[in-house]
């Protein structure tokens, strides 16, 4: 199992428990993205107050990739690939 898919296991229950969906984790650059999103969008609230909890769950389990990496959490947007 690599970093990414290991992320995705340990996230997807904690934002699906938030009324959110997964969707999608990328790795790369130094940047772990988690996208997640909802019918109708995600708002920048609920993203905010998952920003935190994700992170605190990643430090715990020693999740995130090898070395440093900047934590980002964000909707997939309008460009997002269907």
């Amino acid at each position: 199992m690599g970093p990414a898919e290991r992320v995705r296991n340990l996230v997807e229950p904690l934002i699906t428990a938030s009324g959110l969906e997964l969707w999608d984790v990328e790795l790369g650059g130094g940047v772990l993205r988690i996208l997640i999103d909802r019918p109708g969008g995600a708002d920048l609230e609920s993203i905010g107050r998952l920003s935190e909890p994700i992170s605190v769950l990643l430090d715990e389990e020693d999740a995130g990739p090898d070395g440093r990496y900047v934590l980002e959490v964000s909707s997939p947007g309008v460009e997002r690939v269907l």
